[in-house]
């Protein structure tokens, strides 16, 4: 945050305390990164956005009022385009935005949040929301086909792990599960 009020990503490198803004990046919101940490995505004035991590303006690629994405290794980007809305993917390069997944209101879904892509770039693990957030659950998302599979009921905010395992916050404590061969389960 600026001494305005300004809200702003910044990048600390590991190791030190001070901090450096991103230039463009004003009220800007649920930074990620490009799989070459050149590029941050993010989500400012109802717009998904990339900007270079060393300098730039910022690139318009989609409509996009809450953020939350992740940046395939093909140059796709996942992301949650509003509150409550599903995931949408648009190309890193721009262009027309594509629905994936639709919130099934019937079965008490509100959101699908907090995409990230797995190694492969053909899987992605996001949040189906639900509440209480008991209902709410971990899937994983076939981008070739469209399916999807529920990895964990109770769980928000499924984390891949570099070391092949995930991760997802449950009440106060963090449940570690593990890939099997690259089949997840």
């Amino acid at each position: 945050m600026t001494a305005s009020g300004q809200l702003r990503i910044v990048l600390r490198q590991l190791g030190r305390t001070d901090v450096e803004p991103v230039r463009g990046t004003e009220d800007g919101a649920l930074p990620f990164f490009s799989p070459d940490a050149a590029w941050i995505g993010f989500a400012a004035g109802g717009k998904l956005k990339k900007v270079r991590v060393e300098e730039g303006a910022p690139i318009v690629l989609a409509e996009a009022n809450w953020g939350g994405g992740s940046w395939g290794p093909d140059g796709t980007i996942v992301y949650s385009q509003s509150y409550k809305s599903g995931l949408w993917q648009v190309s890193a390069g721009g262009g027309t935005a594509e629905r994936l997944t639709s919130p099934d209101s019937t079965a008490g879904e509100l959101a699908h949040w907090w995409p990230q892509f797995l190694p492969d770039g053909r899987h992605v693990v996001f949040t189906n929301f639900s509440t209480p957030i008991e209902r709410a659950k971990i899937e994983l998302l076939d981008l070739r086909t469209g399916e999807r599979k529920v990895l964990v009921r109770g769980g928000v905010f499924g984390r891949y792990l570099a070391t092949g395992s995930w991760c997802t916050p449950m009440a106060s404590r963090c449940w570690r599960c593990r890939s099997t061969s690259g089949a997840w389960r």
